[in-house]
This record gives C-alpha cells, sequence and structure tokens, in this order.
C-alpha cells in the first residue's frame, strides 16, 4: 500500500511542476511560450484549465501526504519494542561461558601488562642512550673549550712575543740615534 501511494506521490509531484511551470505567470508569458498571442486555446480558458488542474493536484498531493505519515507511523509502532513496552530479555550466562569470559579478560589483561611492561623497558633504553650521548656532546664541548682557551693563551703569549720584539727593535733604533 505505502509503495502505490509513492508512486502516485512521484506521478503528481512530477505533473504538478509541470502544470506551475507552463502557467503564465504576472509578467504574462509562461515558461514553454515563445512569447506570442496565440495558443491553442484562449488565454482566459487556458489560464482557468491550469488553476482548476493545479488545485486538483495539489489536493491530492496533500492528501497522499497525510496517508503516507499515517501509514508509517502505524508501522513504526508496530515494529518498536520501546512503544509496545516489551523489553527484550536475553538468556543468562552459562557458568563456563562466565569463566571462560573471565579467563580470556585475565589473558587480555596480561597480555596489556607485558606490552607496557617492553615499552617502558625500551623507553628505559632510549632514555639511557640519550643520556649517554648528552654526556658525550658535554665532554665534547669542554675539551673543545679547553682546546679554545689554550688556542686563546698562546695567541696572546706570541701577540706578546711579538710586540716585545718590537720594542726592543725601537729601542735599539733610538739607540743608534
Amino acid at each position: 500500500m505505502f509503495g502505490f501511494l509513492l508512486a502516485i506521490h512521484i506521478v503528481v509531484t512530477i505533473l504538478l511542476l509541470l502544470i506551475i511551470l507552463i502557467q503564465k505567470s504576472e509578467g504574462g508569458s509562461s515558461l514553454f511560450s515563445s512569447g506570442s498571442g496565440t495558443s491553442m486555446f484562449n488565454a482566459r480558458g487556458t489560464s482557468s484549465m491550469l488553476t482548476k488542474a493545479t488545485w486538483g493536484l495539489a489536493a491530492i498531493f496533500l492528501t497522499n501526504c497525510i496517508l503516507m505519515a499515517h501509514i508509517s507511523a502505524n508501522k513504526v509502532k508496530a515494529s518498536s519494542t520501546i512503544i509496545t513496552g516489551t523489553p527484550h530479555v536475553s538468556k543468562p550466562l552459562s557458568n563456563k561461558a562466565v569463566s571462560d569470559l573471565n579467563a580470556n579478560k585475565d589473558k587480555d589483561i596480561n597480555l596489556k601488562d607485558k606490552k607496557n611492561s617492553d615499552k617502558k623497558t625500551e623507553n628505559k633504553s632510549k632514555v639511557e642512550k640519550s643520556k649517554t650521548n648528552i654526556e658525550k656532546e658535554s665532554t665534547n664541548k669542554e675539551e673543545t673549550k679547553t682546546k679554545v682557551d689554550n688556542t686563546k693563551q698562546e695567541v696572546s703569549k706570541v701577540a706578546n712575543t711579538e710586540s716585545n720584539s718590537k720594542q726592543e727593535k725601537d729601542n735599539s733604533n733610538s739607540k743608534k740615534d
């Protein structure tokens, strides 16, 4: 019944759309007309016939909508357990099924614990490697700093030696004069 009403609804909808598009607008032209004043019917007769057809199809459309809503509301009431108030009750589990579920649950927990333990061990080793790398970098930085300091001291010694030798030359030149 619902399928039949749905088919009628689709046909009425298409016909209603076509008739509305064929009608003349307030501006005097319809969507499908060429704009000329001649037609198969006179202007008043066509307008009156299309208006009546529009109203008739609109009434059929509205009635069909109400009927389909009523039918689908009745289908929902018949198939729903919430509306009828009869709860769905399942059979209780046997003792064996409960013990199997608990055993599987314990296995799952043990697997999760093992995975977490493995991840913790892996993370600890990564942290240790990072610490070792940081210590190496720190040692390298200290060695580099020491080398730079030694180099600075050597440069300053060389600079002092050069300035001393220059002063000695200047003093010897001034003594000659």
